[in-house]
C-alpha cells in the first residue's frame, strides 16, 4: 500500500509542476493579449483627440463637455463612453507597464488582483501551452509540485483521522477486556 501511496504522491508532484510551469507561458501570452487591446484602445481614443485638437485646441475635456452638454441622447450616451474608454485606456496601460516590466512576483499580484477576466478566457480560449525553462518557469513548477503535493497528503492525513480514532476506541476496548 505505501508503495502505491508514494507513487500517488510523485504522480501528484508531477501534476503540480507540469501545471505550474504553465503559468510564466499563460502570463505571456496574457500579456500579449493585453497590449492588443491596449493599442486598439489608444488608436481609438487618437480619433477623439484629433477631433479635439481640430474643434476644441486639443482639450477633450472640452470634447466630454460639449457631449455632455448635448441635448441628443445619442451624443451624450457617446460622451459616457468616451469617458469610460479614457479610464479603461488608462487600466490598461498600467497593466501593460506591469505586465512587462515588473518582476515575476508583481506580476502575479496584479494578475490576481486586477485580472481582466475576458482578456483571461480569450487567453486561455487560445492558449497553447509550453514548457519555459526560465528562472520563473522552474520556480513555479516546483513551487506548483510542492502546493500539490502538501495538499495530497494534507487530504490524505485528514482521511485517516477517523480511522484512528476507531482504532484508538477497538485498542482500548481490547486491553481494556
Amino acid at each position: 500500500m505505501k508503495i502505491f501511496y508514494r507513487f500517488i504522491d510523485r504522480l501528484v508532484f508531477a501534476a503540480g509542476v507540469l501545471l505550474f510551469l504553465q503559468l510564466p507561458n499563460f502570463m505571456d501570452q496574457y500579456t500579449q493579449r493585453l497590449g492588443g487591446f491596449y493599442d486598439s484602445e489608444k488608436q481609438h481614443m487618437e480619433r477623439y483627440r484629433e477631433i479635439a485638437e481640430r474643434h476644441f485646441e486639443g482639450d477633450m475635456q472640452k470634447l466630454l463637455d460639449a457631449f455632455e452638454k448635448s441635448n441628443v441622447e445619442a451624443m451624450e450616451e457617446t460622451g459616457k463612453e468616451l469617458e469610460r474608454t479614457a479610464g479603461r485606456l488608462e487600466e490598461l496601460k498600467e497593466g501593460v507597464e506591469i505586465m512587462e516590466n515588473a518582476s515575476f512576483l508583481r506580476q502575479i499580484g496584479y494578475l490576481v488582483i486586477h485580472i481582466d477576466f475576458d482578456i483571461a478566457r480569450g487567453t486561455l480560449k487560445s492558449y497553447t501551452p509550453g514548457m519555459p525553462l526560465t528562472r520563473e518557469g522552474l520556480i513555479s513548477g516546483l513551487i506548483g509540485g510542492v502546493l500539490l503535493s502538501l495538499l495530497f497528503n494534507g487530504l490524505v492525513a485528514a482521511g485517516r483521522i477517523p480511522f484512528r480514532k476507531k482504532q484508538k476506541k477497538l485498542t482500548t476496548q481490547h486491553s481494556g477486556e
